[in-house]
């Protein structure tokens, strides 16, 4: 049951996310504005694996995602970042045997 919980968890973060509207930053008058960013997103903490967890869990992966899309160039970049909060337990072993076995 864990183990479906944990793989719906994962299939849903890996759905596309829509990237958010930069400002352009005017340099100067002769110069293009420039596209910049300096938000420093917190990351998400570990999933424990625990249901009452999974959902916040989810959350933040797809805030941060959101925030800074230019750091996951596509879907399996985004999984495999999910799999680093998966340290302990249940999760460590599915994100374990998943990497093994893709």
């Amino acid at each position: 049951m864990l183990q479906e919980q944990v793989s719906t968890i994962v299939n849903n973060a890996v759905r596309p996310v829509d990237t958010l509207p930069t400002t352009p930053i005017p340099t100067s008058h002769d110069q293009e504005p420039v596209q910049q960013s300096s938000l420093r997103p917190a990351l998400p903490n570990d999933f424990d694996g625990r249901h009452e967890s999974g959902q916040a869990f989810l959350n933040m992966c797809k805030l941060y995602i959101q925030l800074v899309p230019h750091q996951f160039a596509n879907e399996i970049i985004q999984i495999r970042w999910a799999f680093t909060f998966m340290k302990m337990g249940r999760t460590y072993s599915f994100a374990d045997w998943t990497i093994q076995y893709e």
